[in-house]
């Protein structure tokens, strides 16, 4: 496996522009409201209340059952509580250690199974084949790299997240710790997290993922068609996060 040239991923940018257009009419509410105070606290709600739904989906999504979904909740409780905490204290995700501490929140069975961190088995993603494990190390400090020369942090977490699937580093919980890791990102830079809404969108979210991947057989280093879907599908979610923002608040 390569890791994919960031430079060769297209997106809508549009739906780009749109992102920071909406959040320029979430802080015009926050600054600029004739009632600053109401209007704050509304938008702060709104925030706690996104975050909620985030934890929410992503457990419903992955979870077999309604007691699955609780324990993921919870995990992904504890791990949007030390995202929070990075950023309160100006901390942007670093890579490596940030990878493996959120992914002991989110799967913490696999820290007892696996205390060195990255998997040391083979594993399958559907009809794609993700890299032996003695590569996962140097392939995921290329994609660190890469992003580095990603200008927009919400194509910083899309480049991320879909690479990050791609090599797939753990046993289990790569979805989930890849959102997390996504939404730092944007949170960061004080966009909202975002989720995946229905069960539908989940089911879609897995096949452009699939139809991605494998489109890398032919071409190692270069974004596909499959590979703009799922930007601009990413992008649409979070314009979908704001606008609940905006609603909300």
């Amino acid at each position: 496996m390569k890791v994919m040239d960031p430079t060769t991923l297209k997106y809508d940018e549009k739906l780009l522009q749109e992102n920071r257009d909406l959040m320029m009419g979430v802080y015009r509410n926050i600054f600029y409201s004739r009632k600053k105070v109401t209007v704050f606290k509304k938008l702060i709600r709104s925030f706690q209340d996104l975050e909620q739904i985030t934890k929410l989906r992503n457990a419903q999504y992955e979870a077999m059952d309604k007691k699955e979904a609780a324990l993921y909740c919870k995990n992904l409780g504890r791990a949007y509580d030390y995202i929070l905490d990075k950023i309160v204290h100006d901390e942007q995700f670093r890579g490596h250690p940030d990878v493996i501490t959120l992914h002991g929140f989110v799967d913490p069975a696999s820290i007892k199974k696996n205390p060195s961190g990255y998997r040391t088995k083979d594993v399958q993603f559907g009809s794609f084949t993700p890299p032996e494990p003695g590569v996962i190390y140097s392939l995921m400090d290329n994609v660190l790299f890469n992003m580095k020369k990603i200008e927009f942090p919400q194509i910083q977490g899309i480049y991320f997240h879909h690479e990050f699937v791609r090599i797939h580093p753990f046993i289990d919980g790569n979805g989930r710790t890849a959102r997390m890791v996504k939404n730092w990102i944007l949170m960061y830079e004080l966009y909202p997290p975002v989720f995946i809404d229905t069960p539908e969108d989940k089911l879609n979210y897995i096949d452009v993922l699939e139809r991605s991947f494998t489109g890398f057989y032919d071409n190692p280093y270069d974004a596909n068609e499959a590979t703009e879907e799922f930007a601009n599908q990413e992008l649409m979610r979070i314009n979908q996060s704001i606008k609940f923002i905006l609603n909300e608040g």
